[in-house]
């Protein structure tokens, strides 16, 4: 069985850094990146985990 962690979560989004991703589980939040004002997912990581996790659904093998 996969472990509780971000990366086997239904809400988890792998992004380019390859120990990163984003949590698309609740709205986008408000960030300050270089001056500029604008939204972004929660940052977390492959092994994080929250209280809300659920395990990712499994595409069925085809014969």
């Amino acid at each position: 069985m996969d472990k509780i962690a971000c990366k086997n979560c239904k809400w988890f989004e792998k992004n380019d850094a390859d120990d990163m991703g984003v949590c698309r589980l609740n709205p986008p939040v408000k960030a300050d990146k270089d001056n500029m004002w604008g939204f972004e997912w929660p940052v977390v990581g492959l092994e994080d985990w929250c209280g809300k996790f659920v395990f990712m659904r499994k595409k069925p093998k085809t014969i």
